[in-house]
C-alpha cells in the first residue's frame, strides 16, 4: 500500500482528528523484519509510519497535549520511536523518547502481576495455591467472605475486595505507611474470589506485597533490581529518584483552554500506580512480551501470558488475563492496559497474533479539563488502517425470545466502595436494566437482543452485553464491554455485609439498595436511621428526603430536605426538592417561589425538571416555562 493510499485510508476513519494533512515519510527506521514461519514483511511500513505521525500530530493539536512519545514493537523488534513535542512547555523540552521519562499510572498494574507471575514462575509457587499461604495468620479478612483467595486470582483481578478509594494518596512520602500496614487496615471482602472481575487496585496492592515477602525485598528495589535492570529498563524506576527527576515530563491539565502542571503524585499503593519510565524503556517490555519471555519469564510461560485466557466471558467481552485486560476487537484479541495520573496519559498494547503492539504515552490527562481522544485514536489506527480487519460482531436481526424478566433491577458499578459511609471513597454509581418485550433488554434508551440465554448485542452496533449467573440461575452480575456491575439484591447485601445484616442497623449499602430498587419507604427509614446515627453527615438527610417524596410523603421529604440544608448538604438541589415537595403538597405558587430560589443558589439540571412528575400540574405555567428555560442557560 501506497504512502497516498494509506493517507486516503486514514483521512476516510479519522476526519475530525486529521483535517487535511500532507504526509510524510518521517521515520526510516521502519524495516522489513522477519516474522513467523519466514514471513518478512512488515505491516508498519513507511506509509504506515507516516500516516501514524500525521494522526498524533493532528490529535495532539485538537487536544491540546504539549509532548507525547510513541514505541511501535514488531516482531520483536522496535519499528517505530518518536518522540513528539514539548516534555515542558515553559522550557521548551522536546520529547526524547530514550530520556524523557513519562509517569505510567496503572500500566503499573501489569508490570506488578507480570512481576509476580515471574516470581511465582521461578520460586515454584502453584498459581492456585492459598495466598494466606505466604503471609503472616489473619492477614486475609475471612468474614464476611471465607473462600480463600489464590494467587491467580490476584491476576485476573478476581480476589473479591472492595474498592474503597480509601487512604491511597499521601501529601509527603515521608509519612508513607508500609504496604502491608496499608493492606492491614483496607482489605475489604464483598464477593467470592473468582466469581467476576473488578479492576483491583487493593488485590494488585497485595500482589506488590506478595512480592516483597517472596522475594525479600521492598517492592520499589525489587522491581528495579529483579525486573528493570535484568530486561536493560535502566530508565525506569517506582517514582523517579531526585537525580532522574529533571528527565520527567511535566504533567498538564486544561482549564478554560489554558495548560497547568500539576503536582507530582505520592501513592501508597505504588504497586498499583508509581512507575516513570521512558517509552524506550516499555519498548524492551513489549519485545519481552511479544518474543520468548527474556529476564522476565520464561518462553514457556510468556507464551502463555500471550495465549492463556484466564477469564472469557465470551465473544467481545473483556476480562483480565494475566494483569492485562484481555479483550476482542475487530477480530483480533488484544492485550492492554492503560494509566492516567494526574498530567499524563499512557497506553500499552499489544496484539499477539499479529506480534504486534505500541506504547503511548502523553502528557495531559482526562481528568483535569476536556479528555483527550489520542489513546483511543491510535487503538482504532492500529485495527483500522494496520491490520486486517477479522471477523466482525454483528447486530442480531432479531431477538431470541428469551423471558427478560429475570434480569430486571438495579446493577451497582463494581469498581465503587460497597461498604463506605455516605460521601467517603469511591461513589458506587448503578445503572438500571428494563426489559420493555421478550428478548430485549434495555439500560436507558440504548436496547440489546437476546442472543442466548443470558447473552445479548446491542441492536444497532452488535456490541455485547452478558448476564452472569451462579450456580442456582440466580442473576449476579451484568457484564459489558471490560466492566462489570453487581445486582444490588439481598444476595449482594448477605456477601457484602455478612448474613447478619438484617440484625444490625441499617448499613449505607442496605439504604441504597432499597433507594436502587426504589422500596421507597424501606429506603426512608434506612436513610433516617443512618441520619440519627451520623448526625453532621446531610447525605443521610438529603437522600431520605428524596426516599419520603419519592414514596409519597412530601411533608416529611420537606423536613429532611431542610436538615440537609442546614448542614451545607447540597443546598441548590435540596431547595428544589424542597420546592418539588412544596408541588406535590399541590403548593403551587409556593413551589415556583421556591425554585426560583434554587436557580439563584445554583440549581441548573433541566431534565429534572422536564423529567419529575411532581411539576406536571404546572408544565402549563407561563411562569414555570420561563423557570424552565433559565435552568437550560
Amino acid at each position: 500500500m501506497t504512502a497516498e493510499e494509506v493517507t486516503s485510508l486514514v483521512l476516510r476513519a479519522f476526519p475530525c482528528a486529521l483535517g487535511v494533512l500532507g504526509m510524510t515519510v518521517l521515520d526510516a527506521s521502519a524495516q522489513e523484519v522477519p516474522g513467523p514461519g519466514g514471513r518478512l514483511e512488515s505491516r508498519w511500513t513507511p506509509a504506515v509510519v507516516a500516516a501514524a505521525d500525521s494522526l498524533v500530530s493532528a490529535r495532539m493539536e485538537a487536544d491540546r497535549i504539549p509532548g507525547a512519545a510513541l514505541l511501535v514493537v514488531e516482531d520483536g523488534v522496535v519499528v517505530h520511536a518518536k518522540g513528539y513535542g514539548l516534555a515542558d512547555v515553559e522550557r521548551k523540552k522536546p520529547v526524547d523518547v530514550d530520556r524523557t521519562l513519562f509517569r505510567i499510572g496503572s500500566i503499573t498494574k501489569a508490570l506488578t502481576a507480570l512481576a509476580l507471575t515471574g516470581l511465582a514462575e521461578r520460586v515454584r509457587m502453584d498459581l492456585r495455591a492459598p495466598i494466606e499461604r505466604y503471609l503472616p495468620a489473619g492477614f486475609i479478612p475471612q468474614d464476611p467472605i471465607d473462600a480463600p483467595i489464590q494467587l491467580r486470582h490476584l491476576l485476573s483481578h478476581t480476589a473479591g475486595f472492595d474498592q474503597t478509594g480509601l487512604g491511597r494518596q499521601i501529601d509527603d512520602p515521608a509519612e508513607r505507611p508500609s504496604l502491608a500496614e496499608f493492606l492491614a487496615a483496607r482489605l475489604v471482602r464483598v464477593r467470592p474470589p473468582g466469581e467476576v472481575a473488578v479492576y483491583d487496585t487493593y488485590g494488585m496492592t497485595l500482589a506488590g506485597h506478595l512480592i516483597e515477602r517472596i522475594g525479600g525485598l521492598p517492592y520499589p528495589e525489587y522491581m528495579r533490581k529483579r525486573v528493570f535492570e535484568p530486561l536493560g529498563m535502566n530508565r525506569t524506576w517506582v517514582e523517579a529518584p531526585p537525580e532522574a527527576r529533571g528527565d520527567l515530563a511535566v504533567g498538564y491539565g486544561l482549564e478554560d483552554d489554558v495548560l497547568l502542571p500539576q503536582e507530582y503524585e505520592w501513592y501508597v499503593t505504588l504497586p498499583a500506580s508509581s512507575i516513570d519510565a521512558t517509552a524506550a524503556d516499555m519498548g524492551k517490555l513489549l519485545a519481552v512480551l511479544l518474543g520468548d519471555g527474556g529476564a522476565l519469564l520464561s518462553a514457556e510461560t510468556a507464551g502463555r501470558v500471550r495465549n492463556e485466557v484466564q477469564l472469557d466471558y465470551g465473544p467481545g467481552l473483556g476480562a483480565f488475563s494475566w494483569g492485562l485486560w484481555d479483550e476482542g476487537r475487530s477480530g483480533w484479541r488484544a492485550l492492554h492496559h492503560g494509566g492516567v495520573m494526574a498530567g499524563f496519559t499512557s497506553e500499552l498494547y499489544f496484539v499477539p497474533q499479529a506480534e504486534l503492539g505500541f506504547f503511548l504515552a502523553f502528557n495531559r490527562d482526562p481528568e483535569n479539563g476536556p479528555p483527550p481522544r489520542l489513546r483511543e485514536a491510535l487503538i482504532a489506527f492500529v485495527h483500522d488502517i494496520v491490520l486486517p480487519p477479522g471477523e466482525a460482531i454483528e447486530p442480531p436481526a432479531a431477538a431470541v425470545l428469551v423471558a427478560t424478566e429475570r434480569f430486571v433491577g438495579a446493577y451497582g458499578y463494581t469498581v465503587g466502595c460497597f461498604t463506605c459511609e455516605e460521601g467517603e471513597g469511591w461513589g458506587l454509581g448503578w445503572q438500571e436494566v428494563t426489559a420493555p418485550e421478550p428478548g430485549v433488554v434495555a439500560i436507558g434508551d440504548r436496547r440489546w437482543l437476546a442472543v442466548d440465554s443470558t447473552g445479548f448485542r446491542a441492536a444497532e452496533t452488535g456490541a455485547p452485553l452478558r448476564f452472569l449467573t451462579d450456580e442456582r440461575g440466580a442473576v449476579r452480575y451484568l457484564v459489558r464491554g471490560p466492566n462489570s456491575w453487581a445486582r444490588l439484591d439481598e444476595r449482594l447485601l448477605d456477601e457484602a455485609l455478612g448474613v447478619g445484616w438484617r440484625d444490625r442497623p441499617p448499613a449505607p449499602l442496605v439504604a441504597l439498595v432499597h433507594r436502587a430498587n426504589e422500596e421507597w419507604g424501606a429506603a426512608a427509614e434506612a436513610y433516617a436511621s443512618l441520619s440519627s446515627r451520623h448526625p453532621t453527615n446531610g447525605a443521610y438527610a438529603y437522600w431520605e428526603g428524596y426516599a419520603a417524596l419519592s414514596g409519597g410523603d412530601p411533608a416529611r421529604a420537606i423536613a429532611a430536605f431542610e436538615r440537609a440544608r442546614g448542614m451545607g448538604k447540597w443546598p441548590a438541589w435540596s431547595r428544589y426538592y424542597v420546592a418539588a415537595s412544596q408541588a406535590a403538597m399541590g403548593h403551587h405558587d409556593l413551589a415556583l417561589d421556591l425554585l426560583e430560589q434554587a436557580l439563584d443558589e445554583g440549581f441548573g439540571d433541566p431534565d429534572l425538571l422536564a423529567s419529575e412528575p411532581w411539576w406536571d400540574p404546572l408544565r402549563g405555567e407561563p411562569e414555570f416555562q420561563a423557570l424552565v428555560v433559565r435552568a437550560e442557560s
